[in-house]
Protein backbone atom coordinates (compact mmCIF):
# COMPACT_ATOMS: atom_id res chain seq x y z
CA UNK A 1 0.00 0.00 0.00
CA UNK A 2 1.86 3.73 -0.93
CA UNK A 3 0.97 5.78 1.60
CA UNK A 4 1.23 9.63 1.79
CA UNK A 5 3.89 12.19 3.29
CA UNK A 6 1.55 12.78 5.98
CA UNK A 7 1.15 9.30 6.93
CA UNK A 8 5.08 8.69 6.83
CA UNK A 9 5.34 11.65 9.15
CA UNK A 10 3.13 10.34 11.63
CA UNK A 11 4.00 6.76 11.63
CA UNK A 12 7.66 7.91 12.01
CA UNK A 13 7.27 10.02 14.79
CA UNK A 14 5.34 7.36 16.67
CA UNK A 15 8.63 5.02 15.82
CA UNK A 16 10.70 7.31 17.13
CA UNK A 17 9.07 8.24 20.14
CA UNK A 18 8.56 4.36 20.88
CA UNK A 19 12.62 3.92 20.21
CA UNK A 20 13.60 7.28 22.66
CA UNK A 21 11.49 5.60 25.07
CA UNK A 22 13.22 2.58 25.44
CA UNK A 23 16.28 3.94 24.92
CA UNK A 24 15.98 6.19 28.08
CA UNK A 25 17.84 5.54 30.66
CA UNK A 26 15.36 4.06 33.60
CA UNK A 27 17.37 5.50 36.51
CA UNK A 28 16.64 8.63 38.40
CA UNK A 29 19.22 10.27 36.90
CA UNK A 30 17.77 10.29 33.34
CA UNK A 31 14.72 12.11 34.21
CA UNK A 32 16.26 15.98 33.41
CA UNK A 33 17.50 14.23 30.27
CA UNK A 34 14.13 12.93 29.73
CA UNK A 35 12.64 16.54 30.57
CA UNK A 36 14.69 18.07 27.77
CA UNK A 37 13.66 15.67 24.95
CA UNK A 38 10.01 16.02 25.60
CA UNK A 39 7.30 17.52 23.44
CA UNK A 40 9.70 18.43 20.72
CA UNK A 41 8.59 18.29 16.75
CA UNK A 42 11.39 16.00 16.09
CA UNK A 43 12.02 17.40 12.61
CA UNK A 44 15.53 16.32 13.07
CA UNK A 45 15.03 12.89 13.72
CA UNK A 46 12.31 13.33 11.09
CA UNK A 47 14.89 14.62 8.63
CA UNK A 48 17.17 11.83 9.20
CA UNK A 49 14.68 8.71 8.46
CA UNK A 50 13.50 10.12 5.56
CA UNK A 51 16.90 10.54 4.48
CA UNK A 52 17.15 7.14 5.04
CA UNK A 53 14.44 5.68 3.67
CA UNK A 54 15.05 8.13 0.10
CA UNK A 55 18.91 6.50 -0.16
CA UNK A 56 17.58 2.81 -0.09
CA UNK A 57 17.33 2.65 3.56
CA UNK A 58 15.57 -1.00 4.26
CA UNK A 59 13.83 -2.13 7.40
CA UNK A 60 16.84 -4.43 8.18
CA UNK A 61 19.04 -1.44 9.40
CA UNK A 62 16.12 1.07 10.54
CA UNK A 63 17.16 0.77 13.90
CA UNK A 64 20.00 1.97 13.45
CA UNK A 65 18.62 4.60 11.70
CA UNK A 66 16.51 5.56 14.45
CA UNK A 67 19.88 5.51 16.99
CA UNK A 68 21.32 7.89 14.99
CA UNK A 69 18.30 10.08 14.63
CA UNK A 70 18.41 10.11 18.68
CA UNK A 71 21.94 11.36 18.88
CA UNK A 72 20.90 14.05 16.63
CA UNK A 73 18.37 15.20 18.40
CA UNK A 74 19.86 15.38 21.83
CA UNK A 75 22.19 17.22 20.51
CA UNK A 76 19.65 19.30 19.58
CA UNK A 77 17.86 19.29 22.62
CA UNK A 78 21.00 20.10 24.10
CA UNK A 79 21.89 23.87 22.24
CA UNK A 80 17.96 24.45 23.02
CA UNK A 81 19.34 24.18 26.86
CA UNK A 82 22.27 26.51 27.16
CA UNK A 83 20.45 28.65 24.16
CA UNK A 84 17.85 29.15 26.62
CA UNK A 85 20.47 30.27 29.73
CA UNK A 86 22.55 32.86 27.14
CA UNK A 87 19.19 34.39 26.01
CA UNK A 88 17.38 34.30 29.12
CA UNK A 89 14.16 32.70 27.94
CA UNK A 90 11.83 31.40 30.87
CA UNK A 91 9.69 29.31 28.95
CA UNK A 92 10.35 26.34 26.42
CA UNK A 93 7.89 24.18 24.77
CA UNK A 94 5.02 25.87 27.18
CA UNK A 95 6.46 24.62 30.43
CA UNK A 96 9.23 26.31 32.51
CA UNK A 97 13.21 26.60 30.92
CA UNK A 98 15.27 23.50 32.62
CA UNK A 99 17.39 26.30 34.02
CA UNK A 100 14.30 27.85 35.49
CA UNK A 101 12.99 24.81 36.97
CA UNK A 102 16.96 23.52 37.83
CA UNK A 103 19.07 26.26 38.44
CA UNK A 104 21.90 27.04 35.73
CA UNK A 105 24.09 25.40 37.13
CA UNK A 106 22.56 22.09 36.84
CA UNK A 107 20.95 22.95 33.44
CA UNK A 108 24.22 23.47 31.97
CA UNK A 109 25.36 19.86 33.31
CA UNK A 110 22.22 18.34 31.58
CA UNK A 111 22.85 19.92 28.63
CA UNK A 112 26.26 18.60 28.61
CA UNK A 113 25.12 15.06 29.10
CA UNK A 114 22.69 15.18 26.69
CA UNK A 115 26.15 15.97 24.18
CA UNK A 116 28.05 13.29 25.57
CA UNK A 117 25.73 10.99 25.05
CA UNK A 118 24.58 11.94 21.29
CA UNK A 119 28.49 11.50 20.80
CA UNK A 120 28.64 8.42 22.08
CA UNK A 121 25.52 7.13 20.33
CA UNK A 122 27.15 8.37 17.07
CA UNK A 123 30.77 6.78 17.85
CA UNK A 124 29.08 3.36 18.40
CA UNK A 125 28.18 3.52 14.81
CA UNK A 126 31.49 4.33 13.81
CA UNK A 127 33.96 7.23 13.24
CA UNK A 128 32.17 8.42 10.36
CA UNK A 129 29.37 8.54 12.19
CA UNK A 130 30.82 10.27 14.94
CA UNK A 131 33.05 12.99 12.88
CA UNK A 132 29.65 14.21 11.38
CA UNK A 133 27.91 14.69 14.66
CA UNK A 134 30.99 16.33 16.26
CA UNK A 135 31.61 18.72 12.82
CA UNK A 136 27.61 19.81 13.35
CA UNK A 137 28.05 20.65 17.41
CA UNK A 138 31.09 22.55 16.39
CA UNK A 139 29.53 24.41 13.79
CA UNK A 140 26.74 25.38 15.92
CA UNK A 141 28.98 26.16 18.59
CA UNK A 142 30.92 28.72 16.21
CA UNK A 143 27.42 29.81 15.01
CA UNK A 144 26.17 30.38 18.42
CA UNK A 145 29.59 32.41 19.72
CA UNK A 146 29.21 34.29 16.44
CA UNK A 147 25.87 35.51 17.71
CA UNK A 148 26.94 36.57 21.18
CA UNK A 149 29.79 38.94 19.40
CA UNK A 150 27.15 40.72 17.26
CA UNK A 151 24.74 41.10 19.81
CA UNK A 152 27.79 42.87 21.89
CA UNK A 153 29.00 44.91 19.15
CA UNK A 154 25.69 45.78 17.87
CA UNK A 155 26.44 44.92 14.14
CA UNK A 156 24.90 42.52 11.75
CA UNK A 157 25.22 42.37 8.30
CA UNK A 158 23.31 39.88 6.36
CA UNK A 159 26.26 38.03 5.41
CA UNK A 160 26.52 37.66 9.20
CA UNK A 161 23.16 36.78 9.69
CA UNK A 162 23.24 33.50 7.11
CA UNK A 163 26.60 32.75 8.77
CA UNK A 164 25.00 32.46 11.68
CA UNK A 165 21.47 30.74 11.06
CA UNK A 166 23.34 27.98 8.70
CA UNK A 167 25.88 27.46 11.28
CA UNK A 168 23.16 27.09 14.11
CA UNK A 169 20.48 25.83 12.60
CA UNK A 170 21.57 24.31 9.14
CA UNK A 171 24.40 21.94 10.86
CA UNK A 172 22.35 19.98 12.76
CA UNK A 173 19.75 19.51 9.53
CA UNK A 174 22.44 18.99 7.38
CA UNK A 175 24.08 16.49 9.87
CA UNK A 176 21.09 14.63 10.11
CA UNK A 177 20.07 14.14 6.33
CA UNK A 178 23.59 13.05 5.82
CA UNK A 179 23.63 10.50 8.75
CA UNK A 180 20.50 8.80 7.27
CA UNK A 181 22.19 8.72 4.14
CA UNK A 182 25.21 7.30 5.00
CA UNK A 183 23.70 4.50 7.23
CA UNK A 184 21.86 3.69 4.34
CA UNK A 185 24.93 2.89 2.35
CA UNK A 186 24.33 5.90 0.04
CA UNK A 187 27.52 7.39 -2.20
CA UNK A 188 29.78 9.71 -0.65
CA UNK A 189 28.44 11.62 -3.85
CA UNK A 190 24.88 10.82 -2.97
CA UNK A 191 25.81 11.73 0.80
CA UNK A 192 27.10 15.54 -0.03
CA UNK A 193 23.75 15.95 -1.83
CA UNK A 194 21.59 14.94 1.04
CA UNK A 195 23.92 17.23 3.31
CA UNK A 196 23.31 20.60 0.78
CA UNK A 197 19.54 19.29 0.80
CA UNK A 198 19.47 19.60 4.74
CA UNK A 199 21.42 22.05 4.89
CA UNK A 200 18.64 23.82 2.65
CA UNK A 201 16.07 22.40 4.78
CA UNK A 202 17.38 23.79 8.01
CA UNK A 203 17.87 27.72 6.86
CA UNK A 204 14.55 27.97 5.53
CA UNK A 205 13.21 26.52 8.76
CA UNK A 206 15.41 29.09 10.58
CA UNK A 207 14.34 31.92 8.21
CA UNK A 208 10.34 30.85 8.84
CA UNK A 209 10.97 30.83 12.84
CA UNK A 210 12.37 34.29 12.49
CA UNK A 211 9.99 35.22 10.36
CA UNK A 212 7.37 34.24 12.88
CA UNK A 213 8.73 35.64 15.69
CA UNK A 214 8.64 38.96 13.80
CA UNK A 215 4.94 38.91 13.04
CA UNK A 216 4.27 38.50 16.63
CA UNK A 217 6.40 41.13 17.68
CA UNK A 218 8.62 38.84 19.48
CA UNK A 219 11.64 39.26 17.43
CA UNK A 220 15.05 38.98 19.49
CA UNK A 221 18.08 41.03 19.22
CA UNK A 222 19.45 39.74 16.33
CA UNK A 223 17.01 40.80 13.85
CA UNK A 224 16.35 44.57 15.47
CA UNK A 225 19.91 44.96 14.85
CA UNK A 226 19.92 43.77 11.20
CA UNK A 227 16.48 45.87 10.90
CA UNK A 228 18.39 48.84 12.09
CA UNK A 229 21.30 48.33 9.68
CA UNK A 230 20.37 49.78 6.87
CA UNK A 231 21.83 47.49 4.45
CA UNK A 232 18.28 46.10 3.48
CA UNK A 233 17.05 49.60 2.46
CA UNK A 234 14.13 49.07 0.47
CA UNK A 235 13.21 45.79 1.55
CA UNK A 236 11.59 45.48 4.94
CA UNK A 237 12.90 42.92 7.13
CA UNK A 238 9.82 41.00 6.99
CA UNK A 239 9.84 40.94 2.79
CA UNK A 240 13.72 40.06 2.98
CA UNK A 241 13.03 36.74 5.84
CA UNK A 242 9.86 35.64 3.23
CA UNK A 243 11.81 35.95 0.18
CA UNK A 244 15.08 33.70 1.62
CA UNK A 245 12.32 31.11 3.07
CA UNK A 246 10.91 30.48 -0.54
CA UNK A 247 14.67 30.27 -2.43
CA UNK A 248 15.65 27.73 0.45
CA UNK A 249 12.56 25.54 -0.21
CA UNK A 250 13.01 26.37 -3.81
CA UNK A 251 16.99 25.58 -3.76
CA UNK A 252 16.06 22.33 -1.41
CA UNK A 253 13.54 21.14 -3.65
CA UNK A 254 16.03 21.16 -7.02
CA UNK A 255 18.40 18.62 -5.09
CA UNK A 256 15.45 16.43 -5.59
CA UNK A 257 15.55 16.62 -8.75
CA UNK A 258 19.10 14.59 -8.68
CA UNK A 259 19.05 11.29 -10.92
CA UNK A 260 21.54 9.72 -7.62
CA UNK A 261 18.46 9.51 -5.58
CA UNK A 262 16.61 6.41 -6.63
CA UNK A 263 13.29 6.56 -7.73
CA UNK A 264 11.31 5.45 -4.34
CA UNK A 265 8.24 6.77 -3.40
CA UNK A 266 10.59 8.33 -0.64
CA UNK A 267 12.31 10.86 -3.86
CA UNK A 268 8.72 12.65 -3.54
CA UNK A 269 8.36 12.98 -0.14
CA UNK A 270 11.87 14.68 -0.51
CA UNK A 271 10.35 16.98 -2.53
CA UNK A 272 6.92 18.02 -0.25
CA UNK A 273 9.21 17.79 3.13
CA UNK A 274 10.49 21.65 2.73
CA UNK A 275 7.47 23.34 2.72
CA UNK A 276 5.94 20.69 5.32
CA UNK A 277 9.05 21.64 8.02
CA UNK A 278 8.38 25.44 7.26
CA UNK A 279 4.52 24.96 7.77
CA UNK A 280 5.69 23.03 11.30
CA UNK A 281 7.14 27.00 12.25
CA UNK A 282 4.67 29.14 10.54
CA UNK A 283 1.30 27.49 11.18
CA UNK A 284 2.54 24.82 14.51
Amino acid sequence: MIMSFIEFVRNTRAEFEDFLRQKMPTQEDGEPIWKLLQGGKRLRPLLCILSYRACGGTDQDYEEALDVATAVELGHCASLCHDDIIDKDLERRGNPALWVENGIPRAMMVGHEAISWGFQISLDHGDDIAEIFLSAWDQSLRGELREISARENQKVSTSIYLDIITKKTGGLFSAASKVGSQVAGASQGLQNLMKKYGLMIGRAYQFADDLFELRNGENGDLLKILGNSGELKNTTLEEYLERKTKNSIKKSEELVHDSRIPELEFKEFLNEAPKFFVDQMLVG
